[in-house]
């Protein structure tokens, strides 16, 4: 086999890494002669190499084809691979053929990366509605709270009216007022505060248990983080960088490494920036990548039969040397 590019990736690449970080490398080779006729070609290899990488390392390089196909389907870590040679050009393992392929690297990139948006929209969910909604319903709880102390007599929910509606304008996407109809041609009037409802004709108590209930039961992590304690910080720097990566990648066709703000990165990452600012940031984020993809500057889809008569010459050529009789030494087995 043939390794034809190998560079840093993760924090180190990124520019984001500390102390604690690991040291990891990913690469992309070209089969022997040999395994391609033989028809056992492997997509992924993973390597030890003791003598001039850390411990602390993860190493994996991917076949020339399987690297094409994750770039054609959007995949980061394959785009992150290409386009790290500016940096890497001084650093890494670097070959005639993987200059042939950054020179031609736009033939591999279109605005369909949907397995970088598709993370990203995770994220959106993951970190920036359930703290949301967990605040939209302690916020339900102090009305309920300040209701009950000021009442005199027996109240109701419906009594209240005028400050479920604020709430609803408040938070439109979360908090519903609506009818439903009855048995008897009747309808009831429910106050609807993310997915949990309590009737307008239910006493006020009972709206407050109600949403009090719902609240004590959310889970541990999505309230600490609501007040910034036991974050995930990793992951939370992980999901703004990559979100900033594909911004980045729709609207110039490239991204640059190290990142632009590693520092504010690594201050997510230790946890110097509060949760809900970087929710936020988060949150903010699938807006603006829907814009990004209606004005890329990348193509809709790639042209399969360039990428096809690109990799055809790259590889015949390669074959046509004694490069392509080598053997990877097993020693870097894992």
């Amino acid at each position: 086999m043939s390794l034809i590019y190998r560079t840093l990736a993760g924090s180190h690449l990124h520019g984001t890494a500390i102390a604690s970080s690991d040291t990891d490398y990913k690469g992309v080779f070209i089969p022997s002669k040999r395994d391609l006729y033989l028809q056992r070609t492997k997509d992924v290899l993973r390597y030890d190499l003791w003598n001039d990488i850390s411990d602390n390392c993860d190493v994996e390089y991917f076949s020339l084809t399987k690297f094409i196909k994750m770039l054609k389907k959007g995949e980061l870590t394959a785009i992150e691979i290409l386009l790290s040679y500016p940096q890497m050009r001084d650093v890494g393992i670097v070959s005639d053929r993987w200059r042939e392929i950054y020179d031609s690297r736009q033939l591999f990139l279109n605005r369909n990366v949907s397995a970088m948006i598709g993370y990203c929209r995770h994220q959106v969910k993951e970190f920036g509605q359930k703290s949301l909604k967990l605040n939209i319903i302690k916020e339900t709880i102090e009305l309920f709270r300040i209701a009950i102390g000021a009442m005199t007599k027996h109240a109701y929910v419906a009594h209240y009216e005028d400050q479920w509606e604020i709430l609803a304008e408040k938070y439109p996407e979360h908090v519903k007022i609506k009818d439903i109809d009855m048995p008897g041609d009747t309808k009831v009037r429910l106050l609807n505060v993310c997915g949990r409802s309590v009737a307008y004709t239910a006493d006020i108590r009972m709206g407050f248990d109600i949403y009090n209930s719902f609240y004590e039961k959310a889970g541990h992590r999505v309230k600490a983080a609501s007040t910034n304690e036991n974050v995930d910080w990793k992951s939370m720097a992980h999901a703004v960088r990559i979100g900033e990566e594909c911004i980045e990648l729709l609207m110039t066709g490239n991204i640059i490494f190290p990142r632009h703000n590693s520092k504010f990165l690594i201050d997510i990452k230790t946890g110097k920036v509060t949760y809900n600012e970087v929710s936020d940031l988060i949150e903010g984020m699938q807006s603006k990548i829907d814009h990004a993809v209606e004005r890329s500057i990348l193509p809709e889809k790639n042209d399969e039969h360039a990428i096809d008569d690109f990799i055809f010459s790259l590889c015949e050529r390669y074959l046509d040397t004694n490069e392509s009789n080598k053997e990877p030494s097993q020693k870097f087995f894992r």
